[in-house]
């Protein structure tokens, strides 16, 4: 905001014009001159004596203090922006983070990878950091935000991360940390008993998330495979060995059925009252997760939420 410019209190309308003086009135033109004088001293002084009176009775009252802006600047808003650093594609671009870097960008069939090597004392597992991929095209739109998930880079070493693409069309992006005090707040539609539901799909898969008071009470997870799937074959297998696994935990029920041609691997997950989650996947969220952080990180992970 521009610097409102200092009042100052111009004196020179409230001194007398002398007319005229007779010799046995000097005393009381002297008193006219000594009462002007002190009111044009209280009219100065008058800000600092209030605030002194008011100190004085109110001690432990807070003075309001008027900031001091510069006349030069401009009239802004005082909110700050988010400060998001763009990097134009390249080869040879090289982003530094603490403890990492980001290299070897690349887009090739409809896909991004690009390399991160860990520069510092610690593991990384990026299933615990909050850091995502904002993607842009040449008219600074921004086209897909991609969350950097599921992998653990060791001390010195360098990881390979690929990431499907929804637009290959990418002339910048902006790699940055935003934790979930910071997502976008994604309140559902409720019934009478501040129940809703918020659905997730992804390829063959749906998830839906039950939640009470916009927090997370319960999954489930559905993978309806067609038998004209060339891994028909062995899916079937793997969620059939996944499903005697997963009904050995408490609050989990799992099972793969067969109808019309088509397998669903069902998978329901009670939040309330599971003992124990088994899981290394990011979309089996803990009881009380909020709405907002299940929308964000799904659809940075390539699902469609509604």
């Amino acid at each position: 905001m521009a610097r409102k410019k200092r009042i100052e209190i111009i004196d020179k309308e409230l001194t007398p014009t002398v007319l005229y003086t007779k010799k046995d009135k000097k005393r009381g033109v002297l008193w006219v001159f000594l009462i002007f004088a002190v009111f044009i001293g209280l009219v100065i002084f008058l800000p600092d004596i209030t605030e002194y009176v008011n100190s004085y009775l109110n001690p432990d009252a807070d003075t309001p203090i008027t900031p001091i802006v510069d006349e030069d600047e401009n009239d802004e808003d005082d909110e700050e922006d988010i400060n998001i650093i763009k990097h134009t594609l390249s080869n040879d671009l090289i982003i530094e983070e603490s403890g990492f870097s980001v290299s070897n960008f690349n887009i090739a069939n409809n896909q991004l990878s690009f390399t991160i090597t860990n520069t510092g004392t610690s593991i990384l597992d990026f299933s615990q950091l909050n850091y995502f991929i904002n993607l842009y095209n040449n008219a600074n739109t921004l086209l897909q935000r991609i969350m950097v998930t599921n992998q653990i880079v060791v001390n010195g070493g360098t990881s390979t991360f690929t990431y499907d693409l929804v637009d290959a069309n990418v002339s910048s992006i902006a790699f940055l940390e935003i934790t979930p005090d910071e997502y976008p707040v994604h309140n559902l539609p409720t019934d009478a008993n501040n129940n809703a539901t918020l659905t997730c799909t992804k390829d063959y898969e749906t998830v839906n998330y039950v939640l009470t008071n916009n927090k997370v009470t319960s999954i489930e997870d559905i993978f309806n495979v067609p038998a004209t799937d060339p891994n028909y074959s062995t899916l079937y297998s793997n969620y059939q060995a996944l499903a005697a696994t997963y009904n050995t935990f408490g609050g989990i029920n799992s099972s793969v059925t067969v109808l019309n041609n088509v397998m669903t691997f069902r998978t329901t997950l009670n939040l309330n009252t599971i003992t124990n989650n088994p899981f290394d996947n990011i979309i089996y969220y803990e009881q009380g997760t909020d709405a907002k952080v299940i929308y964000f990180e799904l659809e940075a992970s390539g699902y469609t939420c509604n």
